[in-house]
């Protein structure tokens, strides 16, 4: 079954396809490839909300001793 957005859902061997509008091809990843990038961009996420954190505390603190 196909989105809107380009996924479809795989019918053999838990695969997912991503059609590319761009080039033309395709690509499949397994479950565990689709839960490994999953993870890594959760950590990414993660990381860059630490390091706004950091820069938001950093300006508070600088504002509240003008």
């Amino acid at each position: 079954m196909a989105r809107k957005d380009g996924w479809q859902s795989g019918m053999c061997g838990g695969t997912r396809w991503i059609n590319s509008r761009n080039t033309g091809t395709t690509a499949a990843f397994t479950e565990d490839q689709e839960k490994q990038a999953e993870k890594d961009l959760q950590k990414l996420t993660d990381d860059y909300i630490a390091k706004i954190d950091q820069h938001l505390a950093h300006k508070e603190k600088e504002i509240m001793t003008v």
